[in-house]
């Protein structure tokens, strides 16, 4: 048959891909595995039968397999039991792997991710059958994009995340700790009892799970804001029940789209190289005073530093590095540094803000970082 010439091909040395980039022979047949394995957990049997080309004895090689799903037998890395399972591994994953583009690929796999949504809402153990498994880096990413995250349960209404090519190509790097204000409020709007600041890490949050976070926790490490991850857990639940959790996934489904049509940025980047900023020269300060008629003063060089890393990071200002001093955790030295950063945003014109952002720009450009 067609697949097995190719299998043949590649195996001596013959020009191969994966969801359209160019791999060598392990790369091709280390995917290979990862496809078969996850049709062998989780395909249904009425749907192997539906499959073009697919003859009778491989859908009985096949069924015999699904009877032992609730074994790790159904993972063995072993060759095939028979030809005719041989058969059914080979007419299930080799079109995953010619898939031209992430799209075309997510596509492909969305009957098995229904299927193992389906699986994980009724089974008492509902752990990742697929973590062991090793995966080439390309088909990692499109599972992980379209295997839904689920907060409270399993959603087995499972729908494919990336709605873009670009989209199934977003990694953590590139969310935001913060998604766009107005973003937010566009696509969730105003929570009662939860600040839009905590909106706004709960939708980035959410971007992390459906990347492949486990937990909110997770996402919030994920993201490098540790320090969050007990507000967001415990405002979850409370958004939650006045947002619908198929509603936030669409949110975040949408806020990722958008990022990937504005530019994919590597935010975890730009904190690394704006790590050390905890203070902007004065007299550079003082000059942006002048021009702007804004007053100014030595105390004031960190808050403007603080201003630059949220602004760049879209981060949290009160996560900024010049405010990680355990001195100013908590009592009267918090309440000073609050007092001053408020005084500081409050006289900020909008020309000096230009200027310090502009500032910024030129500091990540001297480490290499767009």
């Amino acid at each position: 048959m067609a697949v097995q010439r190719t299998v043949l091909a590649v195996a001596l040395g013959a020009s191969s891909s994966v969801v359209g980039a160019t791999v060598t022979p392990w790369e091709w047949f280390h995917g290979l595995r990862f496809v078969a394995a996850l049709h062998r957990m989780f395909a249904p049997v009425d749907f192997v039968r539906e499959c073009e080309g697919m003859p009778p004895c491989a859908v009985e090689a096949f069924t015999e397999t699904a009877r032992r799903r609730s074994t790790r037998q159904a993972l063995c890395s072993g060759m095939p039991p028979s030809a005719a399972h041989a058969a059914a591994d080979l007419l299930l994953a080799t079109p995953v792997l010619a898939a031209a583009d992430p799209s075309e690929c997510a596509e492909l796999l969305l009957p098995v991710a229904q299927a193992e949504a389906e699986l994980l809402a009724t089974h008492v153990d509902r752990r990742d059958r697929m973590w062991t498994v090793d995966r080439p880096e390309s088909l990692d990413r499109v599972w992980r994009a379209i295997r839904r995250s689920r907060h409270r349960g399993f959603d087995p209404a499972v729908r494919r995340v990336p709605r873009s090519r670009a989209a199934a190509e977003l990694q953590v790097r590139h969310i935001p700790q913060l998604v766009d204000a107005a973003d937010c409020v566009e696509l969730v709007g105003p929570v009662v009892g939860v600040t839009e600041q905590t909106v706004r890490r709960m939708l980035s949050a959410a971007c992390a799970r459906l990347l492949g976070a486990r937990s909110w926790q997770q996402a919030t490490q994920w993201l490098e804001m540790p320090g969050h991850d007990g507000t967001v857990h415990q405002r979850a639940s409370l958004i939650l029940s006045q947002v619908t959790e198929t509603a936030l996934w669409d949110a975040a489904t949408t806020v990722m789209g958008r990022l990937v049509e504005r530019g994919q940025i590597d935010y975890q980047a730009r904190r690394t190289a704006l790590a050390d900023l905890v203070e902007v020269p004065y007299e550079l300060l003082a000059q942006i005073g002048v021009r702007h008629g804004m007053w100014t003063s030595p105390r004031q060089c960190r808050h403007a530093a603080a201003w630059i890393w949220a602004e760049i990071t879209s981060g949290d200002l009160r996560d900024a590095p010049t405010y990680r001093c355990p001195a100013e955790s908590h009592g009267d030295e918090r309440t000073r540094a609050s007092a001053a950063r408020r005084r500081f945003l409050t006289r900020l014109t909008p020309g000096a803000a230009r200027e310090l952002r502009d500032y910024g720009i030129e500091v990540l450009v001297g480490k290499g970082v767009r």
